[in-house]
């Protein structure tokens, strides 16, 4: 069944009702999500940022500016590997709304596809559909396996920056072992 979105939104296609019924739901759950738990998290991560930023220029400023100079490649690595999460994402939901459109109107149209003998080419329509499916899931799926192998290097290299950078000061009595440690537990 087509649903008229006269008024309501602008679409030179027809929006079938399985697509309208999984965007909603999905909708929904993000919202639900991001205030419920979003709101609160993404203050406390602020609060946190601010606090450990200050502690750390706090105990030795230098050691700070070294330990800020991997965060932009830190950043845009995030940011890309965001940007084409975000990207599966939208594909996800668009398969997932086309895999339950096509079986709502297979469903819907049940006594015309018996009738003129179309069960098979409605299966290979919904088995198509399903694969599409399928495949952004699988493509999430290694996305995201890759993630955390990509960005840990970056990491590593700049807690090593930071540990050689506090030796040298710690050599040259500007930095105590203390302050070394405390810096780096602050630094997470």
């Amino acid at each position: 069944r087509y649903i008229s979105v006269t008024g309501v939104q602008t679409c030179a296609l027809p929006i079938w009702l399985g697509d309208v019924m999984s965007r909603v739901s999905g909708d929904v759950s993000a919202i639900e999500s991001f205030l419920v738990s979003g709101t609160s998290r993404a203050v406390s991560n602020v609060l946190q940022l601010v606090f450990f930023s200050v502690a750390i220029v706090l105990i030795q400023p230098l050691l700070a500016v070294v330990a800020l100079v991997v965060t932009p490649l830190f950043w845009v690595t995030s940011r890309w590997f965001a940007r084409r999460l975000k990207e599966l994402s939208r594909e996800r939901q668009r398969r997932s709304g086309a895999l339950n459109a096509s079986l709502e109107q297979t469903l819907s149209t049940l006594p015309l596809v018996q009738a003129y003998d179309q069960g098979e080419r409605e299966v290979r329509r919904y088995a198509a559909e399903a694969e599409a499916k399928y495949r952004t899931e699988m493509a999430a799926a290694r996305l995201r396996s890759v993630y955390a192998p990509t960005l840990d290097p970056i990491e590593l290299a700049g807690a090593l920056v930071v540990i050689g950078t506090g030796a040298w000061l710690l050599a040259r009595g500007e930095l105590t072992v203390g302050g070394l440690l405390a810096f780096r537990s602050e630094e997470h």
